[in-house]
């Protein structure tokens, strides 16, 4: 385990985190997202997010154009009830998916491990909120 917290993933490694979420945006361009891919790109989202807080200001707002972009398509799933892209959708998201994968291709697991457990804190904190 320790080995694994202190090394990067290997190509397949990233290949199998990378490509479910490709497969969501994938879906969700082609209106054929369920709420599994949303999640499955929230988290995304949720991870940048969390990676982020140490890095440059322009990809801290790089993940914030994306989790309001994503928000936005969540709101009009409310309205519409069909999942769907828009413009703002269309340019605000692919960067993140690509930001996830650089972050797949240069940390460690124990960084991953770090930035899931804060994402994992934080839904904890919303669903008690909810309460």
């Amino acid at each position: 385990k320790a080995v694994a917290r202190s090394t990067g993933f290997n190509e397949s490694e990233q290949t199998d985190c990378a490509l479910p979420v490709r497969l969501a945006w994938s879906a969700l361009r082609a209106g054929t997202a369920n709420a599994n891919d949303i999640a499955t790109l929230a988290d995304v989202v949720a991870i940048c997010i969390v990676a982020s807080e140490r890095m440059d200001a322009l990809v801290q707002e790089t993940c914030e154009s994306a989790r309001v972009a994503l928000a936005e398509v969540a709101d009009r799933y409310t309205r519409v009830k069909r999942w769907g892209v828009d413009a703002k959708a269309l340019q605000d998201i692919p960067p993140i998916v690509d930001l996830y994968e650089e972050l797949l291709r240069n940390a460690t697991g124990g960084q991953m491990e770090q930035w899931l457990g804060g994402v994992r804190e934080a839904k904890g904190r919303m669903a008690g909120a909810a309460l």
